[in-house]
């Protein structure tokens, strides 16, 4: 991958009632928690995601895999996501 450029990045850490976020800086290689963001069943708000992008208009977007048990990725209900890179 790429260097990014100088900037910002955002990360999200998926749950079902709540998304975590942090935010990154490229150039110090810093980062730290940023607000947590609504969701409803897996649905994040939207809305407080496009308030949080046009504040800080990463130059990177990072959102994390769901794990379910020890060592396995997937939607929680016993099935495998597939399409991933």
């Amino acid at each position: 991958m790429p260097e990014d450029p100088p900037g910002y990045l955002i990360a999200f850490d998926f749950g079902l009632k709540s998304i975590g976020t942090a935010i990154g800086q490229t150039i110090t290689g810093t980062a730290g928690s940023l607000r947590t963001v609504r969701a409803h069943n897996g649905k994040p708000e939207w809305v407080e995601i496009e308030a949080l992008v046009s504040e800080w208009r990463p130059v990177r977007l990072l959102v994390g895999l769901r794990l379910c048990g020890a060592d396995r990725q997937g939607d929680g209900h016993g099935e495998d996501d597939h399409g991933r890179d």
